[in-house]
């Protein structure tokens, strides 16, 4: 029987899909927030800076 390193755990589980996920939504959340032509979005920036950070870290 061999022990499993926590990195070795997650691949096995799956745990860095679902943040994948949420980091590609961000992206794609802030291009339509950059896109979009209404004033009022652009303060859905503020929110998305706390996703950015969460995927950078």
């Amino acid at each position: 029987m061999q022990a499993l390193t926590i990195q070795q755990m997650e691949r096995l589980e799956g745990e860095g899909f679902w943040g994948g996920v949420l980091c590609g939504l961000t992206g794609a959340a802030t291009l339509a927030v950059l896109l979009s032509p209404e004033p009022v979005s652009k303060f859905a920036l503020f929110s998305l800076a706390s996703g950015w950070a969460a995927c950078l870290a």
